[in-house]
């Protein structure tokens, strides 16, 4: 299921960007750096106009 259409959002751009995560990483992946370039790349407007449409179907 899209994570947009979840209850409880989990897109990349929730991040807060604390840091936990990293710290956590066996493969010492630069998290915080790799969600903004998700949020770049697929959190276009597009993507937000279809998952404001898709929330509006849900609904009925």
């Amino acid at each position: 299921m899209c994570t947009t259409l979840r209850k409880d959002k989990t897109n990349a751009s929730r991040c807060i960007e604390c840091g936990k995560c990293e710290q956590h990483c066996p493969q010492s992946i630069q998290i915080r750096r790799e969600l903004k370039n998700v949020q770049k790349r697929m959190e276009n407007p597009i993507y937000k106009v279809v998952a404001w449409g898709m929330r509006l179907v849900m609904k009925y």
